[in-house]
């Protein structure tokens, strides 16, 4: 369940409001208990248990009942059905329904927020593992000597083969290169991936055994 956000007060809109202008203090401060009840319980519309209310705030029956009416006669509150002896009223305070609305949409924001720094966090997790299951690029990319063709999609390439079609890779690279002198008759990086030319025949290759060390790359 996502935290709720606060609601922010504006004390120039408060005090600039006639109709608040017209309360008394205890008045503005029962109304501003109602509009904190209203964010509480993420409605507009709230129920106010009328015994419990009165002990939190110091008040008896006739003064809860006395300023309620005022409230309702500043048409800052609407009680429907009004009625001293229930327990429990039902109170709409109509100003907080904008402020509510932008509120639930801060929250949805929040957690759209929190599922792409997941997401994020997971793909950072994923190129760690590619690090740890793969040998370096850079190896590949210096040996090959032929530093063409766009390096970043390259890499991507290189990182999606298996430890051990890379130390293939590594291994033919020398007998490739030697039986190709010419750097410019050579194919390009990206080519010699996606044709998997580590496979070809070596024609010309005096057949020289290469063995690939990692540890002299």
């Amino acid at each position: 369940m996502s935290k709720k956000l606060g609601y922010t007060f504006y004390p120039k809109d408060w005090r600039s409001n006639m109709k608040i202008l017209g309360l008394s203090l205890q008045e503005k401060g029962f109304y501003r208990e109602l509009i904190d009840e209203c964010f509480i319980q993420s409605s507009e519309k709230v129920l106010i248990n009328k015994r419990t209310f009165c002990s939190i705030h110091g008040l008896n029956s006739r003064s809860f009942t006395r300023l309620l009416q005022k409230l309702e006669e500043s048409l800052l509150i609407v009680c429907p059905n009004f009625d001293e002896t229930l327990a429990e009223l039902e109170i709409v305070i109509p100003s907080t329904s904008k402020r509510l609305d932008k509120i639930e949409v801060s929250n949805e924001g929040g957690e759209a927020n929190k599922k792409r720094i997941a997401k994020e966090k997971e793909k950072e997790k994923i190129k760690e593992k590619e690090k740890i299951n793969n040998i370096d690029f850079e190896k590949f990319w210096n040996l090959y000597d032929k530093k063409v063709g766009d390096k970043k999609k390259i890499e991507k390439k290189w990182n999606k083969l298996s430890i051990e079609i890379q130390e293939e890779i590594l291994t033919y690279i020398p007998k490739y290169k030697s039986s190709q002198p010419e750097k410019k008759y050579r194919k390009n990086p990206e080519t010699f991936l996606n044709n998997s030319s580590w496979e070809d025949e070596l024609i010309g290759s005096e057949g020289t055994k290469i063995i690939y060390d990692a540890s002299k790359f």
